[in-house]
């Protein structure tokens, strides 16, 4: 399989990646709510959600990126 893909198209690698990088996102979030949610005692839906949004939209930029994005010339 081709390392890198053509513009316009996405292989399985570039789809592992857009997949690891969402779960590490996501992961943080979960991470950082259940941290917050031990020091408070109190369980945040909406810190949770605003960060679920950040993780969301850095992955939506990522895959367009890898998308938009061709092997070098």
């Amino acid at each position: 399989m081709q390392e890198i893909s053509p513009r316009l198209s996405l292989n399985l690698i570039d789809w592992k990646k857009i997949g690891k990088g969402f779960l590490i996102a996501v992961g943080g979030t979960i991470l950082l709510t259940a941290s917050n949610w031990l020091t408070t005692g109190n369980f945040d839906w909406q810190l949770l959600w605003t960060l679920e949004c950040g993780a969301v939209s850095s992955t939506v930029i990522n895959f367009f990126y890898k998308f938009l994005s061709g092997p070098a010339k």
